[in-house]
């Protein structure tokens, strides 16, 4: 019987990354190329879109209005503000990360769901963005860790393969092929590795 697998979930504004990823692909640039062209820095970015750092001030003369820096992004994406951030999201998110478990079941469930890109708030689009940090997490294996585990949990794959089944695929014993599930099942449950999202 499989253990639960331990994720860990950032919650992310996804309404501003689909923005900004369509017109990063549209002018053919980077995401640091289009920050600078804008005049902000990665780390603005990214604490805007971890709900880090409000699109407004919250205090003083210019409490309530929208940052120079967050007008500089509305006016790059010809969007309004109000399409690309819910203030009471950020008022109401205390923390931007969330630790969970998911069964081997859940994990096949959400690899076998398409990917698809961010449409509406998170909460919606877990199972995709779940199934793209998954993928990034096993990719953090190495390719023979990362085959086995895709194996033995038909992820990917048209069912669960037995120890002994993978042992053939690979040219190695059963017990051989358990020893690296073990080890890299214990890389993905060290806290530094744990980097889903959502």
């Amino acid at each position: 019987m499989h253990k639960n697998i331990e994720l860990t979930m950032r919650i992310r504004n996804a309404a501003l990354i689909k923005a900004v990823i369509e017109d990063v692909e549209r002018c053919e640039t980077t995401l640091e190329k289009w920050c600078k062209v804008v005049g902000i820095s990665s780390a603005f970015y990214q604490d805007l879109i971890t709900f880090k750092t409000p699109p407004v001030h919250v205090s003083g003369k210019k409490d309530g209005e929208v940052k120079d820096k967050v007008k500089a992004i509305c006016n790059m994406l010809n969007m309004e503000f109000e399409e690309l951030f819910d203030i009471q999201l950020y008022e109401g998110i205390a923390v931007s990360k969330i630790v969970t478990y998911v069964t081997p079941e859940k994990l096949r469930q959400i690899c076998n769901t398409p990917v698809e890109r961010p449409t509406a708030i998170p909460t919606e689009v877990l199972n995709n963005v779940m199934r793209r940090q998954l993928d990034e997490l096993l990719e953090s294996l190495t390719p023979r860790e990362e085959k086995i585990l895709r194996m033995r949990f038909g992820l990917d794959e048209p069912k669960e393969f037995t120890l002994q089944e993978i042992g053939e695929d690979f040219n190695l014993s059963r017990d051989r092929i358990r020893q690296i599930e073990k080890r890299a099942l214990k890389k993905l449950r060290n806290p530094n590795k744990s980097i889903l999202v959502l």
